[in-house]
């Protein structure tokens, strides 16, 4: 799945964020959004406008802000990379997360281990992946996420075109010798 290309070089790359939604019907939602026992899940969608230049990817975090409505705390949750079957549990968080507000979010860095990132990398060929924040306990506010990927790209043509011609700079001037 994962190739080693001459010339090619890790970049990061942008993941925009596109909108949030929530089952059965992806109805699209405003955040930051309140899981409740009612509402206990939300999706987060994400586009990568370069993934066809992908071949591989390094690194991928994810920054997740959440913030409690003032109550008495016990609040935990569940996020997960959203797949074609069984989704895959990247990360849960617990805690009191009273005294933390839509000005004072907390912000949860979930980086994913090399074996998710094989994982996901099949389902975001299409260049769009979702997050799932699942409320486990009390009640809290999803604020947003931001995602930052380090991805080895194919090189431009126009590069492989001067590394080639170096090359053969090279080479001549070798048998020349």
């Amino acid at each position: 799945m994962f190739l080693a290309v001459a010339g090619a070089s890790a970049t990061s790359i942008p993941a925009n964020f596109v909108f949030a939604e929530i089952p059965p019907n992806t109805t699209q939602v405003t955040l930051p959004y309140f899981l409740d026992n009612v509402n206990d899940n939300v999706f987060l969608k994400f586009r990568i406008p370069d993934i066809a230049n992908v071949v591989s990817i390094q690194s991928f975090i994810i920054n997740l802000s959440v913030f409690d409505d003032g109550d008495g705390g016990g609040e935990s949750g569940t996020v997960q990379f959203a797949l074609p079957g069984a989704n895959a549990t990247l990360a849960s968080f617990f805690g009191n997360l009273n005294r933390t507000t839509v000005n004072s979010q907390v912000v949860l860095p979930i980086p994913l281990d090399p074996s998710v990132i094989e994982q996901v990398f099949p389902s975001i060929q299409d260049g769009t992946f979702r997050i799932k924040i699942l409320r486990d306990t009390g009640d809290f506010f999803v604020g947003g996420a931001t995602v930052s990927i380090d991805a080895t790209m194919v090189p431009e043509p126009g590069s492989l075109l001067l590394a080639f011609s170096a090359a053969s700079l090279v080479a001549l001037r070798k048998f020349n010798r």
